[in-house]
């Protein structure tokens, strides 16, 4: 198991990505004193050949081109997908308000100018609700019903397979990979070119781990998120690999994930450490936040609604120091996003988004093939 920071995109005014906050829900109870922040989730999807695109604030970009396309939403616009190509084009899937909404279809060059549009009344079966893209230029769209292939030049579309299910995810050999929930939990695998089906019964005991599907790699297997939980289905519909993750940091050369009580480094011969952590006051649930370069750990601790203490430990786990946390403490350290799809490569690998001060740091973890 390894893990590699790819990027950090800096905020605007500094980098391309917009930055804005949204409050922090700690309790239904309106705390006094002001109100938590944290850094608003950017979203993201990884592309089978393992390019992430990004949107926040209305602009998309390529993390490895990083150049901004601005989109112009109107207030009650929603992203539904996004497809950065190669040259720099997009394809956008959107839901423009109306009366009537409409799910539009787009293709935008890399000057923001639209070149083709397409409007569908929102909640019709011909609505897009899904881009799909083998990495090589060719783009899906996935209805309520069928799958479709897009007229890059025209915007197009020309049905080639009857489609179901929700969250439909594609790799490179153009795979779509679904599940569905009838008596039990099954995976889909269509060849968008073939028509060829598979279908999987995953194992009633671990059926929740495609709850939050996250994707499908070259060799066709599910990837979800169970609640923290990251998790790789094998051929027999049982998990074959999993890692609780419920933060992840870059911090230097080494990727830190915490899982349960133990915060661990991603790296050959990295040894973990389980703090001990201060017992008095009220009951706390504690996360990294930070690795400072003499090797001690940050944790910021949360309880009873306030905005908590910070707990320096060593190396060993031993509490050095606990000072109470500055209320824009959200603000000032590290914050996973929520791991959602599409965020596999035909790899295998699964791709974190962390807000920090500085940027939004992408980070790539690698799970044994096996």
């Amino acid at each position: 198991m390894s893990a590699s920071l790819l990027a950090t995109i800096p905020w605007a005014p500094d980098g391309p990505l917009p930055r804005s906050s949204e409050p922090v829900n700690l309790s239904s109870a309106r705390r006094p004193g002001p109100e938590l922040e944290r850094f608003a989730e950017t979203w993201t999807r990884t592309l089978p050949d393992g390019a992430i695109c990004l949107s926040a604030g209305g602009v998309v970009l390529r993390s490895d081109h990083r150049q901004p396309v601005a989109l112009g939403p109107e207030p009650g616009w929603r992203l539904i997908d996004a497809i950065g190509s190669a040259d720099d084009t997009w394809t956008i899937a959107e839901l423009v308000p109306g009366p009537p909404d409409v799910v539009r279809l787009r293709r935008i060059a890399p000057d923001g100018a639209t070149l083709w549009r397409e409007d569908t009344v929102a909640g019709r079966p011909e609505a897009p609700q899904e881009l799909l893209t083998d990495g090589t230029g060719t783009v899906w769209v996935a209805t309520a019903e069928a799958l479709a292939t897009l007229d890059p030049e025209t915007g197009a579309r020309s049905t080639v397979q009857p489609l179901t299910g929700a969250h439909r995810f594609m790799n490179g050999r153009a795979r779509v990979g679904y599940a569905t929930l009838e008596t039990e939990r099954l995976w889909h695998t269509l060849d968008a070119r073939t028509g060829e089906r598979q279908t999987m019964t995953i194992a009633a005991d671990a059926a929740w781990g495609l709850d939050l599907p996250l994707g499908i790699d070259a060799e066709d297997r599910p990837y979800g998120n169970r609640y923290g939980v990251l998790v790789r289905f094998g051929a027999d519909g049982r998990p074959e690999w999993e890692l609780a993750v419920a933060q992840a940091i870059a911090a230097g050369d080494e990727v830190w994930v915490q899982h349960d009580g133990t915060m661990a480094p991603l790296t050959p011969g990295g040894q973990p450490v389980t703090p001990t952590l201060p017992a008095d006051g009220p009951p706390r649930q504690w996360r990294l936040v930070g690795r400072r370069p003499e090797g001690t750990l940050v944790l910021h601790g949360m309880g009873g609604g306030e905005a908590g203490i910070l707990a320096t430990v060593d190396p060993y786990g031993a509490t050095l120091e606990t000072v109470t946390a500055e209320p824009d403490v959200w603000m000032r350290w590290p914050d996973l996003q929520t791991p959602r799809g599409p965020a596999v490569t035909d790899a295998g690998e699964i791709d974190l988004a962390t807000r920090t001060p500085e940027g939004l740091q992408l980070i790539r973890l690698t799970p044994p093939r096996e």
